[in-house]
C-alpha cells in the first residue's frame, strides 16, 4: 500500500512540474524579453502598411469560450441525451462524471500544448503584422524606397512594449488554431454521444460550433490582424492536432466496456474460435442426464461422441 502511495505522490509532483513548466513558459514567450527573431520588411510594403482597427474576439473572449465551452456541452449532452443508468446498463466502466472529466482532461493538454507551440513558432518566425507600419514605427523605414531592411528599431513611444513587440508575431494565427481545435472536438463529440432523435438538431448544432471557427479566422483579416496565409496556417496546425487528440487520446469518444467475469472465455487458435471447456457444467449435465433417462456415460468421454440407448 505505501509504495502504491509514494508512487501516485511521485506521479502528481511531475505533473505538477511540467504543469508550472508550461506557465512559465506561456509567461516568458508572451510578456518576457525573449529573444525573437526579425524577418525584416520591404519599405513601403503595402501589405504592413494597414491600420490597426483593435480585436473583434479579444484574448479574453477567445480563452472564455475555449476553456468553458467544450465542458459545457458535454456536461448538458450527458444529461439530456442519457439516462442516469446508461453506463450500466452499456456495462461501462466509468460513470458519467469521470468520463467527461477524463474526456476535457485530454482537451485541456491538448489546447495547452496548441497555444505554446503557436506561440513558439511567433517567436521564432517573428513575421510583421499587416499593421506593422502602423503600431511599430521602424526608423529605418522613414527615408527608404524599395530596400528590404533586415533589422529594425521601432520608434513607437505610446503603447506598451508588449503591445508593439506582438506587431511581430503574425504567423501562425493563435485564434484560428485554437477556434478549429474547439469546434472539431466539440463537434466531434456530438456525432459520437449525442442521440438521433430529431433529423437536424445534431447537424444543427455541429453547424453552429462550426461558425465559431469561420468568426474567428476571418476576423483576424478583417481587424488587419494577419494575413491570409497565417489564418490558413493556423487553421491547418489546429486541425491536425485535434484529430489526432480525437482519436488517439480520446478513443473517438466512444466508452469503454467492461468484461464480465460471467461470459465464457475464448481460446483463439489460427483464427479459429474454440469454446473453453467448463469441467464443473459438463458433471452438472452428465447427472442430470443420468436421473432422468438412465443414460450410461462412461468417465471422460464427450457427449457427442455418445450412441444414447433409451431405458424404458
Amino acid at each position: 500500500m505505501s509504495v502504491c502511495k509514494n508512487t501516485i505522490r511521485w506521479v502528481l509532483l511531475i505533473d505538477i512540474l511540467i504543469a508550472l513548466t508550461v506557465i512559465v513558459l506561456m509567461g516568458l514567450l508572451e510578456f518576457g524579453n525573449f529573444p525573437r527573431n526579425q524577418i525584416g520588411f520591404l519599405c513601403n510594403d503595402p501589405k504592413l502598411s494597414f491600420k490597426f482597427m483593435g480585436d473583434t474576439i479579444s484574448v479574453v473572449v477567445l480563452i472564455s469560450v475555449t476553456a468553458l465551452m467544450p465542458i459545457l456541452v458535454m456536461w448538458i449532452t450527458e444529461y439530456t441525451c442519457h439516462t442516469r443508468n446508461y453506463n450500466k446498463e452499456t456495462e461501462c466502466n466509468e460513470s458519467r462524471l469521470k468520463q467527461v472529466w477524463f474526456w476535457y482532461g485530454h482537451y485541456t493538454i491538448g489546447i495547452v500544448a496548441l497555444a505554446v507551440g503557436c506561440n513558439v513558432m511567433k517567436v521564432v518566425i517573428g513575421e510583421p503584422r499587416p499593421h506593422f507600419f502602423d503600431t511599430c514605427q521602424p526608423l529605418e523605414a522613414r527615408n527608404c524606397t524599395n530596400e528590404y531592411i533586415k533589422t529594425y528599431t521601432c520608434t513607437n513611444s505610446i503603447d506598451s512594449n508588449w503591445f508593439i513587440e506582438d506587431s511581430s508575431k503574425s504567423f501562425p494565427s493563435s485564434h484560428s488554431a485554437l477556434s478549429v481545435f474547439t469546434s472539431i472536438f466539440i463537434t466531434s463529440y456530438l456525432q459520437e454521444r449525442m442521440t438521433n432523435k430529431t433529423l437536424l438538431v445534431k447537424p444543427w448544432f455541429q453547424f453552429l460550433i462550426s461558425m465559431w471557427t469561420v468568426i474567428c479566422s476571418l476576423s483576424r483579416i478583417a481587424d488587419n490582424r494577419h494575413h491570409w496565409w497565417d489564418v490558413l496556417a493556423g487553421l491547418v496546425i489546429g486541425m491536425i492536432t485535434a484529430i489526432l487528440v480525437v482519436i488517439f487520446r480520446c478513443r473517438l469518444f466512444r466508452l469503454e466496456r467492461k468484461t464480465s467475469p460471467k461470459r465464457v472465455k475464448s481460446d483463439f487458435i489460427g483464427n479459429e474460435q474454440v469454446a473453453c471447456f467448463d469441467e464443473k457444467n459438463y458433471q452438472s449435465k452428465k447427472k442430470l442426464v443420468n436421473s432422468s433417462h438412465n443414460v450410461d456415460i462412461p468417465e471422460g468421454r464427450e457427449l457427442r461422441d455418445i450412441t444414447v440407448s433409451w431405458k424404458e
